[in-house]
């Protein structure tokens, strides 16, 4: 992936799941892995494994591509979960890359498990919860589940949100988005409020 061959790879964040693909259940799991390019600069990417319960062994890392295109650019701790659209089961990717959060899935009724990408959710505006206005919020962590709202049944995100504060401060915040499983829309971003407040000061 155009790293340096000075610095090695790191992996910094991972989302780990059991899916319905062998018995009792394959382990599968999304990385992201650092690198730095020759330039210095950091340029994350995501790449798979899966822990074959039958073997009793892990396989992977596999790049994790998109229409194509490896999915780079990450910014943020990836979720993945298998949903229930589909005859198998698809696996549901949402991941921070930059000021955009990026919904993918897994084709796994068609040969060879294509990824897809599905759609950019918006994130909050600059300026909301006192953030400056002159510079984009960032999504820099994801929770997502699929809900027994709608039929085969809503996904739902809990998002968090990071501003940069006029004083350089970061406050970061929760969101939340679900997708309407009969319209095929992502909606939102909500504010979370707890007790007539915002849910905000996070730091993990």
């Amino acid at each position: 992936m155009g790293g340096n061959a000075g610095f090695p790879n790191s992996p910094t964040a991972a989302s780990l799941m059991e899916s319905n693909f062998g018995s009792p259940g394959n382990l599968e799991a999304v990385v992201r892995i650092s690198r730095v390019l020759s330039s210095g600069t950091p340029e994350d990417f995501l790449v798979g494994y899966f822990f074959d319960s039958a073997a009793l062994r892990w396989n992977g890392p596999f790049p994790i591509i998109a229409d194509g295109q490896p999915i780079s650019g990450v910014t943020g701790a990836p979720a993945l979960i298998q949903s229930r659209f589909g005859k198998q089961g698809n696996f549901e990717l949402l991941v921070p890359q930059g000021n955009r959060l990026v919904h993918y899935f897994r084709d796994n009724d068609a040969g060879g498990f294509p990824w897809h990408h599905v759609a950019d959710l918006p994130v909050p505006a600059a300026g909301t919860m006192g953030g400056n206005a002159g510079i984009p919020n960032s999504p820099t962590a994801v929770s997502l589940m699929e809900s027994n709202f709608g039929t085969p049944g809503n996904l739902e995100a809990v998002v968090r949100i990071t501003p940069v504060l006029s004083t350089g401060t970061p406050q970061d915040f929760l969101v939340g988005y679900f997708f309407d499983s009969a319209a095929r829309r992502w909606n939102g971003p909500f504010p979370i409020i707890v007790d007539g407040q915002p849910l905000s000061g996070v730091t993990g």
